[in-house]
């Protein structure tokens, strides 16, 4: 029987693809052979019953390495996985660094505003329209920071190629979703020292100044 199949990444994910050729042992024996069983089941179960047929096969036939496909999956992207876990953690860390600093930055620009909020109350502006305000000016300085980080990022994430196998460093779900979780943040930095400023006395907001 002679066939094409599709391509094997025999030698790593991130090694190019050899031509290769499948030959019957019949037509060119080998010392040492792999054995691969499909099973809806437990693999492992089937240990036993392989060993025997190996045995009838060649007595002194030795069998090892006896792995599920699992197991042989997980070590060939072991050192990978690794460095990816790593890379999250940092991420991680680099998140929460990001969202305490934003958290800081916005909460204290509100804060030198409660003069000026106080002022605007005592002439009889209405709390939600201030609060409008308020995060419109904090959404767009968030908006504009969080445009060039993802310009930075995109020119970064590049270099993350080669460790990458089936997806794009550029992941658009992943873009977006650190997007609005930073936009989020940025927004809760707003509204709590807004809130807490537009409910300080006016009096106490022009003292003050």
């Amino acid at each position: 029987m002679v066939g094409i199949i599709c391509d094997v990444k025999h030698w790593g994910l991130d090694a190019p693809v050899n031509p290769e050729l499948y030959i019957p042992t019949s037509q060119f024996p080998v010392f040492a052979q792999t054995f691969v069983l499909l099973t809806d089941g437990n693999p492992l179960a089937l240990v036993p019953l392989a060993e025997r047929h190996v045995r009838d096969l060649d007595p002194n036939l030795p069998l090892v390495q006896v792995r599920t496909m699992d197991d042989v999956a997980a070590e060939s992207v072991e050192r990978r996985r690794w460095t990816m876990t790593l890379l999250v953690v940092f991420a991680v860390l680099a998140l929460v660094l990001a969202a305490a600093g934003i958290y800081g930055v916005m909460a204290h620009l509100v804060a030198l505003r409660t003069p000026e909020i106080g002022v605007r109350l005592t002439l009889g502006a209405r709390p939600g329209a201030v609060m409008r305000q308020v995060l419109g000016e904090g959404a767009v300085q968030a908006a504009l920071g969080l445009v060039i980080g993802l310009g930075a990022s995109l020119a970064l994430m590049q270099g993350l190629r080669s460790i990458l196998f089936g997806v794009e460093p550029t992941d658009l779900l992943t873009l977006v979703s650190v997007g609005v979780a930073l936009m989020l943040v940025a927004m809760i930095a707003v509204t709590v020292p807004a809130l807490r400023a537009m409910r300080t006395d006016p009096v106490t907001a022009l003292r003050q100044q």
